[in-house]
């Protein structure tokens, strides 16, 4: 039975899912769905049960993967027999951020794939461009407008010729409205 179904938002993309179960039988686990109108639910992850317990147990699960806006959750509870049933879904509202901020990629130093996130507090033309420690432009990853939220992008190494570049030093320069950030990046072969 399940006692309680709650949520915490964390800044930077972030939403904390905790449910507490009264007690188990059979439990197999949980999906965990979301969906951005409260009628289409998709998986986006699981969380093994305990089987059977009476005692009160508490999970958790983290939601690393949503912009700003309001999304909905609901819990697939399942037993080991097949049957499964579904929470009251959750209503979750993520803010917009505050200000323009680009994060050190990761992982740094990197050998097949970086990631960037950055954040922007209105709509505004972005760029994201990576050059050589010598301060020649190696690639341009974002060069559009986008809306307020939280992004990612992924650079895989490779010039702007789709060429694999050499490991070395490089460094990231994000550009928002009248904000500039420089940061250091290190590919690793």
């Amino acid at each position: 039975e399940l006692k309680s179904f709650t949520h915490q938002v964390y800044s930077r993309r972030f939403v904390l899912l905790d449910w507490t179960m009264r007690y188990q039988t059979d439990n197999l686990g949980f999906d965990i769905e979301r969906s951005l109108d409260e009628q289409n639910f998709v998986k986006i992850g699981s969380v093994s049960g305990d089987g059977t317990i009476t005692h009160e147990k508490k999970y958790f699960f983290s939601d690393k993967e949503v912009n700003s806006g309001i999304y909905y959750y609901r819990l697939k509870k399942k037993d080991y027999s097949g049957y499964f049933d579904y929470s009251e879904p959750i209503k979750v509202t993520i803010g917009n951020p505050d200000d323009f901020l680009v994060s050190q990629n990761y992982p740094n130093p990197f050998n097949l794939t970086t990631t960037i996130n950055f954040q922007i507090s209105q709509e505004t033309d972005i760029e994201i461009k990576i050059f050589d420690v010598l301060g020649r432009e190696i690639k341009t990853l974002i060069n559009e407008k986008r809306k307020t939220g939280f992004y990612e992008v992924i650079w895989d190494g490779r010039d702007k010729n789709e060429l694999y570049v050499s490991s070395g030093i490089y460094f990231y320069r994000f550009r928002a409205d009248d904000f500039t950030d420089v940061k250091k990046i290190v590919l690793l072969k």
